[in-house]
């Protein structure tokens, strides 16, 4: 695999704007347009993290970028994904059960192999968020509103008449601006925040 930085610029933003659209080829010259920093996780009204979350946010960024790179998930989407479930947060529980960084459902993680006890775990978190990704990445064919719907509302919401919960259209949102960010940052080698 080739590491993103090694690759020429102007062909890795075009690789990017396939994928998350012309936004982010014009990323570079608005970066600040990317997202404010005024929220706590996708419960608020805008983005998922601030600048004060850096620290928490760094003691995770190797086994994020390891485990996401595992299952062949670009690590700035699986930190967009972390920013906005849990704000770094690996005690984080939703009121419906999801837990840890991720926000992984326990019944999910059965169904992954895993045992709900170990979601805790911030590397069993990861893991079990990668590998799901991973597994509607493939399901999905790359479309990454389906991936996100699903991750937050469920397979059973992707393709259906049901409406969108509210949540999961601020969700989709906040994921993809964190993703431009992040990706963003990545492809400039500038801090991730």
């Amino acid at each position: 695999m080739v590491a993103i930085r090694q690759l020429p610029y102007s062909l890795v933003m075009m690789a990017a704007a396939l994928f998350l659209g012309a936004s982010v080829a014009r990323a570079e010259t608005a970066p600040d347009a990317l997202w404010s920093f005024a929220g706590k996780g996708h419960a608020g009204t805008t983005a998922c993290v601030s600048h004060s979350t850096a620290q928490a946010a760094s003691r995770f960024d190797e086994m994020i970028d390891r485990t996401a790179r595992a299952f062949v998930v670009r690590p700035s989407f699986l930190r967009a994904v972390v920013a906005c479930e849990s704000n770094f947060n690996d005690q984080a529980e939703s009121p419906a059960g999801a837990r840890g960084l991720a926000q992984v459902m326990p019944q999910t993680a059965r169904l992954l192999g895993v045992e709900p006890a170990l979601l805790w775990d911030p590397e069993v978190n990861l893991y079990s968020a990668a590998k799901y990704i991973r597994y509607l990445v493939d399901r999905y064919g790359n479309d990454l509103d389906k991936v996100l719907i699903a991750y937050n509302a469920g397979p059973a919401y992707v393709g259906s008449d049901r409406p969108l919960p509210g949540e999961t259209i601020l969700y989709l949102e906040r994921v993809k601006s964190a993703y431009r960010h992040f990706l963003t940052q990545t492809i400039r080698g500038q801090p991730r925040f």
